[in-house]
Order: C-alpha cells, then structure tokens, then sequence
C-alpha cells in the first residue's frame, strides 16, 4: 500500500532524482515485512555485480537517512524498523549522533561507501551478507543486538568504546584493512556474546585493549592475518563466560 504521508513529506532534495527502488522502500516502509529488490537471477543477484543494478535497485543513503532521523517521517516507518534486501545504496550511510528509535535490517546489498554510526544509538542493527566500506561505530550506542554476519568490509570495523545492549556478532564476516586495524574494539563493552568464528577472517590487526565481555568469546575457526606485526591484541579484556578458540 502506498504510503502517501511519507512521499508528502519528502524533501525537495529527495525528491529530485526519485528511482524507482526509493519509490518502493517509500511506499512499503509502513509494512514492517522485507521489501526485496532481488531479481532471483543467481549471475545477476551476485554482490560483484552491484555495479550494474540500475535504479530499479539504487537508493541514496541520505534517504535512509531522513527515514530515520526525521522525526516526522520515523513515525510512519512500521514500528519494526526496514528490513531490505538487494540493493545499492549510494554514498555514506551517515548516521552520525542519529538517534534511531526504529531497527535497520540490510541483507544480500551493497554498499561500497561508509557506514557511519559515530555517537549513534540504536536499537536492532543488521548488516547481513552484504559488501561494504569501512564501519565506523565510535562509542556507538546499541540497546540490541549488532549482528555483522558473512559480510565483507573493505576498510575495517571500529568499535572503540561502544556498547552492545545484546549481541555483538561477526561470525562468516571478512574484514580487510591490511595497512591498519581490521576491527578496533578498545573500551567495546558487550552484555551478551560476542562471535568472531565460523569462517571469521582479519587481514589487519584485531584489537580488544579493554573490551568487556559479558558472556562468551568465540572464536573458533577464525583466521587472523597481520604479517609481522600483532595479529591479535586483547590486553586488559575482561570476559565473563568462556572463550572459544
């Protein structure tokens, strides 16, 4: 059902250049199901091949954005939050300070510039299965679970002093920062588990100076690859179940 509200409340700046995968996520946003984009073509479907989905399948983040941080339009996003899949979406996913009172769920898309969840808070975050840029979630805030699940960051995953209300999971994700830090958690606090296994892969230092731990630490399976330097430091971590290795 379309959802008119939300498309009268569009700023001239969103307007401008509507694709028909806006179009979509507009009209669907009320219903709290998946909205998919994918074209069921396995070939075409392949996150390699993101550069060529067309506007049927692009969105801006700035209109991501305004669905969330706009305190007007949030209202008429399903209470569940967004839940899609398949998709490109174009240019830094900045959330910065935002305060998102409703869940974000991105599955089987791309997005090859930044996720930017500085000071933010939120409640359920996901990026599944997806290829992105680097994650930057300094003193990031989150009442649920962080779920970073099969997903490929180009560019590293930074955590440093924040705080995981429920789960922190990467497990299958592939971090790739092979000149710095592929994921920097000094001062991470997390409330349950914490997952870097089942195929979990750091080209890049792993940092864990200070991260509290507040159930396990699995890690079996991962593969941690820093040449010549410190693959893995966790000095000062303090873990409250048992750690998987």
């Amino acid at each position: 059902m379309k959802n008119q509200k939300l498309h009268e409340l569009l700023p001239d700046s969103l307007k401008t250049g509507l694709t028909i995968a806006e179009r979509k996520l507009i009209d669907e946003a009320s219903s709290g199901e998946l909205i998919d984009y994918r074209s069921q073509n396995p070939e075409t479907d392949k996150l390699e091949n993101a550069s060529n989905w067309g506007p049927e399948r692009t969105i801006r983040a700035m209109l991501l954005r305004w669905m969330f941080c706009d305190e007007t339009a949030c209202k008429l996003v399903h209470y569940k939050g967004i839940w899609i899949a398949g998709v490109k979406i174009v240019g830094d996913l900045d959330f910065e300070g935002a305060i998102l009172s409703r869940a974000l769920r991105i599955i089987f898309s791309a997005i090859p510039a930044e996720i930017v969840l500085r000071n933010a808070t939120t409640q359920e975050l996901h990026v599944i299965s997806c290829h992105c840029g680097s994650i930057k979630a300094y003193s990031m805030n989150s009442s649920g679970n962080l779920f970073i699940i099969n997903t490929v960051i180009n560019g590293g995953l930074f955590l440093p002093g924040a705080k995981i209300g429920g789960q922190l999971s990467c497990k299958g994700a592939k971090l790739n920062n092979p000149d710095g830090d592929a994921l920097t958690a000094d001062g991470l606090k997390v409330t349950g588990n914490m997952f870097l296994n089942e195929g979990f892969e750091a080209t890049g230092a792993v940092r864990l100076l200070g991260a509290e731990i507040g159930g396990q630490l699995s890690c079996n399976g991962a593969k941690l690859n820093n040449p010549d330097e410190t693959a893995l430091d966790a000095e000062g971590m303090r873990l409250e179940g048992t750690l998987i290795w």
